[in-house]
């Protein structure tokens, strides 16, 4: 049986990022992936798969998973600014490493979100809520800014626009950074069974190959949810069209109107997704491709489609992610989160790994944000 410090369960953006911190002080790590490096499984894609769609389509967001005003609500203003600054921090963070490693994987177009006459008042507080928590660098679009961006009219009054958002190949920068961390892996390899010991931890591979960890990270996201957080991660379906549409590469953009979409055009093809929020322990319901497709052409005029897809993706039951340490021998580590819109907050809580095993001494700041993202908050409540 093959022994190691740290075997790292998903191979996706998560994973690839724990690898990486792990790596970079020489921690003796196994990542295992289900399917391939960065693209998920094919029997069920997860939600930074990217076979059947362009490249550039994650987003690397310095936001809220939902409106600011919700979030307050339910976290308080303190905790809303530790995760504003959390947001912002891991996408720096991220940037950095992308441009280190291959500054083509990376695009720095920004990101919109845009709302249309039902919700454009809403979207004028939300904007004055986030200059409220120290976003100054963002900047406010009229409808005039949003058409001469598209090229055509469009049911959008207003935006948000935050110019140091971006872009990423998710599926390139996975397979960059675990190459640089050096830390050896297996693909097409699933997680079979984990048995925890008081000094180990046992994992039981698809290959038959028995691994001895002192700790294991589950950085699976929605595709593999151990007992301990069954109720607190929401695995959901996701839903992406993609179609022909010529012109400039634009910022990923966000509806804030009574239905979630999100979309970038990308070397003359438009990736659109939404009609997220369906839960993926039910099959995938193709209508929603079509609901994508009727909407796209209703603002963005009919176009080729190239491909549709669907996958899984994850969110928390508050909207928070996940990185902590969560049974009872304190083998099994946990990241996760919403990884459509948390790219930034994932990567962060990725680089709080090493402190989180005890592998490295954290920082008051670091020390804060991983009490945000522990466990316990859902112990006091």
């Amino acid at each position: 049986m093959k022994k190691v410090q740290v075997l790292i369960i998903g191979g996706g953006v998560s994973g690839a990022s724990v690898a990486f911190h792990l790596g970079k002080i020489n921690i003796n790590c196994l990542l295992i992936e289900a399917g391939n490096i960065g693209r998920g499984c094919e029997d069920k894609l997860s939600g930074t798969a990217v076979p059947k769609i362009l490249r550039h389509s994650k987003m690397i967001l310095t936001g809220f998973p939902s409106n600011i005003k919700n979030f307050i609500e339910k976290h308080g203003i303190k905790n809303a600014t530790n995760y504003l600054e959390m947001s912002v921090k891991g996408s720096e963070l991220q940037k950095t490493i992308a441009k280190k490693i291959n500054p083509f994987v990376i695009r720095e177009y920004g990101s919109l979100i845009v709302a249309d006459k039902s919700r454009s008042k809403k979207l004028l507080e939300e904007f004055k809520l986030y200059k409220k928590l120290g976003m100054d660098n963002i900047i406010y679009k009229s409808k005039e800014d949003i058409v001469s961006l598209y090229g055509k009219d469009c049911n959008f009054i207003n935006g948000i626009f935050f110019p140091k958002d971006a872009l990423i190949d998710s599926e390139s920068y996975a397979k960059e950074i675990i190459s640089c961390s050096k830390i050896p892996f297996l693909e097409n390899t699933k997680l079979l069974k984990l048995k925890e010991n008081k000094n180990n931890i046992l994992a039981f591979l698809s290959n038959n190959e028995t691994i001895i960890a002192d700790f294991v990270v589950l950085a699976t996201n929605g595709l593999f949810i151990p007992n301990e957080i069954k109720g607190l991660i929401k695995p959901c379906w996701s839903y992406i069209v993609c179609s022909e549409n010529k012109g400039i590469n634009t910022s990923n953009a966000i509806s804030f109107t009574n239905s979630y979409h999100d979309w970038t055009r990308q070397d003359n093809i438009l990736r659109l997704s939404g009609e997220d929020g369906h839960p993926a322990n039910r099959k995938p319901n193709m209508n929603y491709i079509k609901k994508l497709v009727d909407w796209s052409d209703k603002e963005f005029g009919k176009n080729n489609i190239l491909t549709n897809h669907f996958g899984v993706y994850a969110e928390t039951i508050d909207e928070l992610p996940i990185a902590d340490i969560i049974s009872k021998n304190k083998r099994i580590c946990y990241i996760g989160g919403c990884n459509a819109q948390g790219q930034a907050t994932l990567s962060y809580a990725a680089s709080l790994i090493s402190g989180i095993l005890g592998y490295e001494k954290m920082n008051s700041q670091q020390r804060k944000i991983a009490r945000l993202l522990s466990i316990k908050r859902f112990i006091k409540k």
